[in-house]
């Protein structure tokens, strides 16, 4: 029997137990549509069952996704859209890896996480990819034989499967990073520097008009005013984002502003006398956008006050 026969032409309950009315229907509204694809698309016909603990593997894996997409309640709609769009990921996943199954073509996935959101994906190799947010990730739901290959836009942190076989290419607007078995943070938002950190493993990044450069642990690759600069670093102000954590070392002011309206959804700006004053300290994301905002003025050596004009929020020098 297919596997697309298998697939419950309705959202099981089980993975809709928890969640609110709206994002139970928008869940239940993306799901129809991704039925139908796996029916369009189809599997192998090698494979000939799945079996009930592989369903319970599913429906856990599916509700652990849902709920980590639910982690900002103030952006509902947005979140359920992401949940939605995270278990219809997760399943054709699990799917296309785990138990070995593979598509007739490898279809192109472009995943866009939303301004104030962050999202997770399991590739098809079982790599790991974190997604920040305003980020998009274009990749196959399933690899090559020879290379793994996809396309970031944005910020993301990779947990690379080892497979000296097929190597694994993140291809940027500005570089191309080759990596076997690592661990590493990408940055590479439009009209921005471009930075590779490296966590372990080891790493190769062509960056274009410069030539290639491999990376050790704990050295980070950057793009920045039309030069390439590689330096030891503490990795970690890299990759706090995933903890929802921002570490700021004499970062620029205007710098700050631009990473919270990403990560919060809504516009921060500042005047442009006091874009390039320094920031430092330590920055706790789960608070609410206007806290964190409260916290940078009353803490800068330069004293800042706060405006606000309809939904954007402008710091300006007392």
């Amino acid at each position: 029997m297919e596997i697309e026969n298998k697939i419950p032409a309705e959202v099981p309950d089980e993975l809709i137990d928890n969640l609110s009315n709206e994002t139970e229907a928008y869940v239940k509204e993306e799901y129809r549509p991704f039925v139908e694809t796996i029916r369009r698309i189809g599997v192998s016909s090698q494979v000939t069952a799945i079996g009930e603990a592989m369903k319970d593997d599913i429906r856990m894996e599916l509700q652990r996704r849902i709920t980590a997409s639910l982690r900002r309640t103030f952006h509902l709609r947005t979140a359920s859209i992401a949940a939605a769009v995270a278990m219809l990921l997760a399943i054709t996943n699990y799917l296309s890896f785990r138990h070995g199954y593979r598509q007739v073509n490898a279809a192109i996935v472009e995943m866009k996480t939303p301004l104030g959101m962050q999202s997770s994906i399991i590739l098809s190799d079982d790599t790991k990819v974190h997604l920040n947010a305003g980020t998009t990730l274009t990749y196959p739901t399933a690899f090559t034989d020879r290379k793994r290959e996809l396309t970031l836009s944005g910020e993301a942190f990779f947990e690379v499967t080892s497979d000296e076989k097929r190597p694994f290419i993140v291809k940027t607007s500005q570089m191309d990073i080759y990596v076997q078995g690592t661990s590493f943070n990408v940055s590479a938002y439009k009209n921005s520097e471009v930075s590779v950190t490296l966590v372990e493993g080891k790493v190769e990044v062509d960056v274009r008009g410069w030539g290639k450069s491999l990376l050790s642990p704990n050295e980070t690759l950057l793009t920045k005013n039309g030069n390439v600069v590689k330096s030891l670093t503490d990795v970690y102000k890299y990759i706090c984002w995933k903890d929802q954590v921002m570490l700021l070392e004499n970062d620029p002011l205007e710098s700050v502003l631009k990473k919270l309206s990403l990560y919060y959804g809504r516009e921060v700006s500042c005047e442009k006398d006091i874009e390039n004053i320094s920031i430092n300290g330590k920055l706790n994301l789960r608070k609410d956008l206007q806290d964190v905002i409260k916290i940078i003025a009353t803490t800068s050596f330069t004293p800042l006050k706060v405006q606000t004009q309809g939904e954007r929020i402008i710091l300006k020098r007392e």
